[in-house]
């Protein structure tokens, strides 16, 4: 087997949403893991920042706020932060979001 993760999407109706399966074919193991999200390959822009966006109101609220991502080497982890100049990842769309709600919030706060 060339597949070592699986997610939900991958026909394995056996993992709940957002867990992810591991499998080591050396052992003959499989581990399941569980997270408050988790995006498989078939994820778009747009699914990953819907997650997050509430974070945006967050900061202007004066809460501290990290995203970030990890995973290995080639996983995509720069690409969904950044994306490409047509399909914008998490940070041009949080920028752009944050300006929105500041001009949306000018009347009643002074930022």
């Amino acid at each position: 087997n060339e597949q070592a993760v699986f997610f939900p999407e991958d026909g394995r109706p056996e993992l709940p949403e957002n867990n992810i399966a591991v499998a080591d074919d050396v052992k003959g193991t499989e581990k399941v893991f569980e997270f408050d999200s988790s995006f498989g390959p078939k994820s778009t822009q747009e699914e990953v920042f819907n997650e997050v966006e509430a974070l945006v109101t967050s900061v202007l609220d004066g809460f501290n706020v990290c995203i970030f991502a990890y995973g290995q080497t080639g996983s995509g982890k720069t690409y969904t932060m950044e994306g490409s100049d047509t399909d914008k990842g998490i940070n041009p769309r949080t920028l752009s979001r944050l300006f929105d709600q500041i001009t949306e919030r000018s009347n009643a706060y002074s930022y």
